[in-house]
């Protein structure tokens, strides 16, 4: 157990310093499995018709989302759902 005056100086101690958010180590760009997410994430061979990437419709400039109200899918068709984003806040 500890001393009631001793617990008081490390709440002190503890409550005096700033709490910092936890963040991810950098990944340098130039790592291998960020070239290669980035060439699978823009490449259009993978979809269907080979004519879309997922940058078509999760579009990096817009928060990967498309953003449109509801997404088009393939031919244009209407969605009903809209094109899911990174869930980050403006």
């Amino acid at each position: 157990m500890v001393p009631a005056s001793l617990a008081l100086v490390l709440w002190g101690a503890l409550s005096a310093a700033p709490l910092q958010p936890l963040r991810p180590p950098a990944t340098p760009s130039s790592d291998p499995q960020v070239v290669l997410g980035r060439r699978l994430f823009f490449d259009p061979r993978l979809s269907g018709d080979g004519k879309r990437s997922c940058a078509s419709c999760h579009d990096p400039r817009k928060r990967f989302s498309d953003g449109q109200k509801v997404a088009l899918g393939r031919g244009r068709v209407r969605l009903k759902r809209n094109t899911r984003t990174s869930g980050a806040r403006p």
